[in-house]
């Protein structure tokens, strides 16, 4: 926008005509000559400096090139010794009118600006929201104003709404240069919003100053189900969360807790489930929960502790030897294995016992011990005498399976070569 230098002329009878810089200006009441009085407004866009000028019967107007010079006057009629002018925009256009006071005449003229490529008037659009900070999923109303910084009259038009340089939305300006837009689908986080006015053939266009709408996760809700419950030690049993929210379907991970304990973790699928499988609860009780962790969109939550019951494992132990048969003073090794119920890991020892289970006769007797390592314990003997011996192997338990006995095993222990050579003698 330039500046518009005003410069007043005037001339009465029988005097030189003379000519003052605004600076220099005094108000001066006219007398009984002949008052010129210039008066400039400046034009936005490329119209430069507007003139009028007014004389007894009609005015003036030179329109500016910007520059300091001016094009080619253009007269207009008025009434009887017009002596003073006002600017006005007096249709509502947005463009500066003239209004000439006659003296003469005691009336008013009104000079309508028609000049075509007349300059628009400057605008300036301001921006609020309905609701801010709002919920992931709530309607949030934009409202744009734009008003005209000069003149009169309403601006008219679209006005875009922007999320950085993404386009939101449009809407058109009603009557007193409003335009709203409502939308509901601004991702959770913070928004740097923005009204552009594209203008019209009167008014500039214009743009906001930048508002952050700050958008909170919406609420959420978490549930866990048990697929087996009681189960048995080394079963599998599947956890199931169900994450869900009135903005949506979450998405995101699900951490599964056996108390304090982090069992395992599961990502949400399309329909906000998500599971977790374990084969590792150990016998007794458990308190189980699922920890949603939140996103941007949704907020974290955390479901009420489901309880989960155990109970021991069932297991089976059988038993081998090696060599058999053997001869005394021979290294025999018998091993044991102990398989749980359901495949859970059994950990302890194992009593080698020789003779009958039950104890009978005083021949029940305790060959040795052995802990199980990934299911098997070995126990080697080279003790053995010479004879047949009912071996059996007890496995007693821990704190997920119950306590099993082999079937027993008969381990032959023959004669050796320094027996035969007694015989023979």
């Amino acid at each position: 926008m330039g500046t518009a230098n005003l410069i007043w002329r005037w001339r009465t009878r029988g005097q030189q005509r003379r000519q003052r810089a605004p600076g220099q200006w005094r108000r001066h009441l006219p007398g009984s000559g002949e008052l010129c009085r210039w008066l400039a407004s400046l034009l936005r866009g490329g119209g430069g400096l507007q003139w009028g000028r007014q004389t007894r019967s009609g005015g003036r107007e030179l329109l500016g090139n910007g520059d300091g010079t001016f094009q080619a006057a253009a007269n207009y009629a008025t009434g009887s010794d017009p002596i003073s002018v006002g600017v006005g925009d007096f249709n509502g256009d947005g463009k500066p009118d003239l209004a000439v006071a006659n003296y003469g005449g005691n009336n008013v003229t009104i000079l309508l600006n028609t000049t075509p490529g007349s300059a628009k008037a400057a605008t300036s659009t301001t921006l609020t929201s309905s609701l801010n900070p709002s919920i992931l999923g709530q309607t949030v109303t934009f409202a744009a104003t734009v008003t005209p910084s000069a003149g009169s009259g309403a601006p008219t038009g679209t006005v875009t709404f922007k999320d950085g340089a993404a386009t939101i939305g449009s809407a058109t300006l009603n009557g007193i240069g409003e335009a709203t837009l409502s939308i509901a689908t601004l991702a959770g986080g913070a928004h740097t919003i923005t009204a552009i006015y594209g203008g019209d053939s009167n008014f500039k266009d214009s743009t906001s100053s930048a508002l952050t709408q700050t958008v909170n996760p919406a609420a959420t809700s978490t549930g866990v189900t048990s697929s087996l419950n009681p189960s048995t030690y080394g079963q599998s049993v599947t956890f199931t969360a169900t994450v869900a929210s009135t903005a949506g379907v979450p998405a995101g991970t699900v951490t599964f807790k056996d108390g304090a304990i982090n069992l395992g973790s599961g990502m949400l699928n399309g329909s906000g489930l998500a599971t977790f499988a374990t084969t590792a609860l150990s016998a007794g009780g458990h308190s189980i929960t699922a920890e949603y962790a939140g996103t941007e969109n949704f907020g974290a939550s955390l479901s009420s502790a489901v309880p989960q019951s155990v109970g021991k494992a069932g297991t089976a132990t059988t038993l081998t030897s090696s060599p058999n048969p053997s001869t005394p003073g021979q290294t025999v090794n018998f091993v044991a294995i102990v398989t749980g119920q359901y495949g859970g890991a059994a950990t302890g020892t194992v009593t080698f016992k020789q003779g009958p289970v039950k104890v009978k006769r005083g021949k029940n007797k305790v060959l040795g011990t052995a802990s199980l390592v990934n299911g098997s314990a070995t126990l080697s003997l080279s003790t053995l005498r010479r004879g047949r011996h009912k071996v059996t192997a007890v496995y007693g338990g821990d704190a997920n399976s119950n306590r099993s006995t082999s079937p027993a095993i008969t381990q032959n222990v023959g004669r050796d070569d320094s027996d035969d050579a007694l015989l023979r003698l």
